[in-house]
């Protein structure tokens, strides 16, 4: 699935649909039913790039099914972040979403992975943002330090994007250039291909939450 979570960050659609479907092949003709949850998480996935977010509702859902049954609680998490994302975008109330983002705060703390940690926080900051319009001072630097620690790359360059872009449309110049900095710092020190990375901000889709590594 390497592959596959590759062309999505790129955008790739054709290529991400082929090697994601390959995948689901194989592990149907193997009896692979564990497998099941995980890739339709990838799948979803490839559903947001198609502009079909009814149908990537759809299949998170019965992945959120799925992984309860099978009590995988990693793609549980992961499963919700990606609807609540969606939910965002549909203009769900947040009322409605607030309690979803509390449960999983606290099944985090049972599981205690740093990469579910950090998709949190990044999935958490957009929904602040959405449907506040605004962001505690400190919520920047705990990003970056969650993300850094955390060893997701491609999380963290998105995320800075967002806040390079938010910085520049709420004219903060001296936090607009922190967020630069850091961008140039984070692609200095990592692949030359990580530019080509699509940004996600509050008006681009979604993060590839289950993809990101």
């Amino acid at each position: 699935m390497e592959k596959a979570r590759q062309q999505v960050l790129l955008n790739e659609v054709e290529k991400a649909k082929a090697a994601v479907e390959e995948a689901q092949f194989i592990a149907e003709s193997h009896n692979l039913k564990l497998y099941a949850p995980r890739l339709a998480l990838f799948a979803a996935e490839i559903k947001v790039l198609e502009n079909k977010p009814e149908e990537a509702i759809k299949i998170l859902t019965e992945a959120l099914e799925k992984s309860t049954e099978f009590q995988q609680r990693r793609v549980r998490v992961e499963a919700f972040l990606g609807l609540i994302q969606l939910w965002r975008l549909n203009k769900t109330p947040l009322e409605k979403i607030q309690p979803i983002v509390t449960q999983l705060a606290k099944d985090l703390k049972a599981i205690g992975s740093r990469k579910l940690k950090a998709k949190y926080m990044a999935v958490r900051t957009l929904i602040e943002y959405s449907y506040r319009k605004k962001l505690d001072p400190k919520t920047f630097g705990e990003c970056v330090r969650v993300m850094e620690s955390a060893g997701l790359v491609v999380l963290e360059y998105q995320m800075l994007r967002f806040f390079e872009d938010i910085y520049k449309k709420g004219k903060m110049p001296l936090e607009n250039e922190e967020a630069r900095v850091k961008i140039k710092e984070i692609l200095e020190r990592n692949p030359v291909d990580l530019y080509l990375i699509q940004p996600r901000t509050e008006d681009n889709s979604i993060l590839a939450i289950s993809l990101i590594l």
